[in-house]
């Protein structure tokens, strides 16, 4: 699962951007390299010349695609380590039917049963539904439970029972080892534990396990342990992300043990496509119920739809924060840019002034200092993007350690983000190059081949002025309109140009 929106901007159509923009720049290389094959020879010799000298200027080159790079992939691995909880943790249990005033059932404690000819109701409103592959009567309980063997007890335990002829359309019950568990064959007194319980309980295949139900107490015996899915009673909670461990039985036995014969917690529904796709049909399945389920006291809770978007928005929370604080820091990677191509012009600046005294003219000088920093650019957008997967790797192990016991965070990191990042460092980086090497074209041919500093007489520019003033205005509003609507990319682009405006201002006064 990767992320689907940056800043609100889709990610496939940002990436299909940036290599348009990223092509752009390579063709305009491309071009100097046919056209002026001398220029652009004399410009990527200086590369493999000065091996010290390049390894610095990539280094410093790189600092934007590595920020951007880092904050995507760990965007990637909040996105991947959130939604695949919930998908391990929801299996094939999309959606459920429960009771409710309204049906677009909101999510609160379902305490309250249903009868269980709900089901009917429901089997008929999706008779031929090619969106559903799957419809079971769920009835979950929290009690105390006791491992009598091992003297072990548990505050809460979620206990499940299931319609154990309909739980292969949910993709069955799985044990530990990944074999099928057959709750049809558990006996009358057996119980099938989830891992988590297991593990609170200190439970082996065979121990006895007490649950109490209205203060009385019901013995059990272990008949498999389940790995920690919904259908094995296991939850995680939707907004603390703390565990609960669950026993499953079969529903009649359930029904009879607490003396709810007829009842039920929920009807679950699971959509056509696997445990991945199932949930996208949740609003096509909930607008297929409405009209049996409208007036009935019951409703339609798209629960993993629910968890999978607030993962993404977590995931995409974060990856804008790491990315509005990054972007400053790519705003000094940009003048780290600038002075390094002003230090290359001070150092080669009598070269370039014996240049334009022979005839060269100054878009050759900028198509020389482009050809030379496309090379550069390149070289850092590839170093960037590779120690940017490492940092992601690192930030997310650093997550781990912080908030592992709430959820399981794994490294990831798609391709995809990897293509954003390395093609707008390299596009910003381009741009840069080419805004700096107009302003070192820009020489007194005398003073540079005597190598002494130019006179220049410092003039007030009106426009200046004007310009700063214009920039302010903009940032400032553009400011405050992304602080009242939520917008990252509105906030930082005019907090981008306020600053600019500003020195504007200063240097005219």
């Amino acid at each position: 699962m990767a992320m689907d929106k940056i800043f609100g901007i889709p990610v496939s159509e940002l990436m299909v951007g940036l290599l348009i923009a990223l092509g752009c720049c390579l063709l305009t290389v491309a071009w100097v390299a046919w056209r002026r094959p001398v220029i652009f020879k004399l410009g990527v010799r200086n590369i493999p010349r000065r091996r010290a000298q390049t390894t610095l200027i990539v280094v410093g080159l790189m600092l934007s695609t590595l920020i951007i790079s880092a904050a995507l992939g760990t965007g990637d691995t909040l996105d991947y380590s959130l939604t695949k909880d919930v998908y391990e943790n929801y299996g094939n249990v999309d959606t459920l039917v429960v009771q409710s005033q309204q049906v677009d059932a909101p999510y609160i404690d379902r305490t309250t049963k249903i009868d269980e000819s709900a089901l009917g109701v429901v089997e008929q409103a999706l008779a031929g539904n090619k969106d559903v592959d799957g419809i079971m009567p769920l009835l979950s309980e929290t009690v105390p439970a006791q491992n009598l063997t091992k003297q072990q007890a548990e505050p809460n335990v979620n206990v499940i029972g299931v319609d154990p002829s309909r739980l292969d359309r949910f993709g069955g019950l799985k044990a530990t080892d990944g074999k099928t568990i057959d709750l049809g064959a558990v006996p009358a007194n057996g119980v099938v534990l989830s891992e988590k319980a297991a593990e609170k309980l200190d439970a082996e295949v065979g121990d006895t396990v007490a649950i109490y139900f209205g203060d009385t107490p019901h013995q059990l015996t272990v008949a498999g342990i389940a790995r920690d899915t919904y259908l094995s009673g296991y939850r995680r909670g939707r907004e603390d992300y703390l565990e609960y461990p669950g026993l499953v039985m079969p529903l009649t036995a359930l029904q009879e043990l607490t003396g709810q014969s007829g009842k039920v917690s929920a009807i679950a529904v699971s959509g056509a496509g696997g445990v991945r796709e199932g949930y996208t049909h949740g609003d096509a399945i909930k607008e297929a119920l409405r009209p049996a389920l409208t007036g009935s006291g019951l409703g339609v809770d798209v629960v993993k739809a629910k968890a999978v978007k607030d993962g993404e928005r977590i995931a995409s929370m974060f990856t804008d924060v790491f990315l509005i604080l990054g972007l400053f820091s790519i705003m000094a990677g940009v003048l780290l840019i600038v002075l390094i191509f002003t230090m290359l012009a001070a150092e080669r600046r009598s070269e370039m002034g014996m240049a334009r005294a022979v005839g060269t003219q100054r878009k050759q000088l900028i198509q020389q200092f482009v050809a030379e920093g496309a090379g550069y650019a390149l070289l850092a957008g590839v170093v960037g993007s590779a120690l940017g997967v490492a940092a992601s790797i690192g930030i997310a192990n650093g997550m781990k350690l912080l908030f592992g016991q709430y959820v399981p965070i794994a490294p990831h990191v798609e391709p995809r983000s990897m293509v954003v990042a390395y093609c707008l460092g390299v596009f910003i980086t381009f741009l840069t190059v080419v805004v700096a090497s107009w302003r070192i074209s820009r020489l007194n041919v005398v003073a540079a081949i005597r190598d002494i500093s130019e006179a220049s007489l410092a003039r007030r520019k009106i426009k200046s002025l004007v310009l700063g003033v214009l920039l302010l205005a903009v940032g400032s509003l553009m400011t405050m309109a992304g602080l009242q609507d939520d917008k990252a990319l509105l906030f930082f682009t005019g907090a981008s140009l306020a600053p600019f405006g500003l020195a504007l201002i200063l240097r005219f006064c």
